[in-house]
């Protein structure tokens, strides 16, 4: 194991509100990284049958969170046009990301015709649905949201500069695609439109809806196959 310094750290950039929220659920992102079910992607060790529960379970998941930025749309008419652009584009790179997944589910002989959600999925989609067609603002949803784009950039660029050879290895497009620069554009889009919201909703508001979705991210990992 060593540390690539060419390789970003994945960390939102310091001393906004979405800095603020990453240190205080920074605790369970570690345990994320930490994760038998992420070091195994990073040293090779996965069995290929855990990775393509993995998929089923992710386009599932994205899927859902897709379909929070489209119910949330309407909540940026008060932002101004430019938020609005913002979240359409990253409306557009999670339809990407279902893409992907999808093509490298086909690639494995894995087709996604019907997904069925374990508990742990179910759990973290019902939460981001219940929180885009809840009262609170697009501070809100983004607050639930960008615990899951932020985490996968900085589990990516940490397991780049961690273990190298993942960048080579059987999940090598994982640990490439999250730690590529395309990718951590969409996570930071995310906290700027989050930080430049700060005030609008209490921060006690906001540090729950984080946390809560960071732990469910962790109980993601923590229900796939070992």
């Amino acid at each position: 194991m060593s540390d690539e310094p060419d390789v970003p750290d994945g960390l939102p950039l310091q001393g906004g509100l979405s800095w603020r929220l990453w240190r205080d659920s920074e605790e369970v992102a570690m345990k994320s990284l930490h994760h038998s079910f992420v070091t195994s992607m990073a040293d090779g060790s996965l069995p290929r049958s855990s990775y393509e529960h993995y998929l089923t379970q992710d386009v599932f998941y994205l899927e859902h969170f897709a379909k929070a930025y489209e119910l949330v749309l309407p909540k940026c008419k008060s932002h101004g046009q430019e938020v609005q652009k913002a979240i359409e584009s990253l409306l557009e790179g999670a339809r990407k990301e279902i893409e992907h997944h999808k093509s490298s589910a086909a690639t494995l002989g894995v087709f996604l015709v019907e997904l069925k959600p374990v508990p742990a999925t179910l759990a973290y989609t019902s939460f981001l649905i219940d929180v885009a067609q809840g009262p609170l603002g697009l501070d809100a949803m983004l607050a639930a949201m960008a615990p899951c784009a932020r985490l996968y950039g900085y589990l990516g660029c940490q397991l780049a500069r961690r273990w190298p050879e993942s960048k080579t290895g059987p999940y090598a497009d994982w640990v490439n695609t999250y730690s590529a620069p395309k990718y951590l554009a969409l996570p930071d889009v995310m906290e700027k439109l989050l930080d430049g919201m700060e005030g609008i909703t209490d921060y006690e508001t906001l540090k729950d809806l984080y946390f809560r979705a960071m732990q469910l991210e962790f109980e993601f990992f923590d229900a796939q196959p070992k």
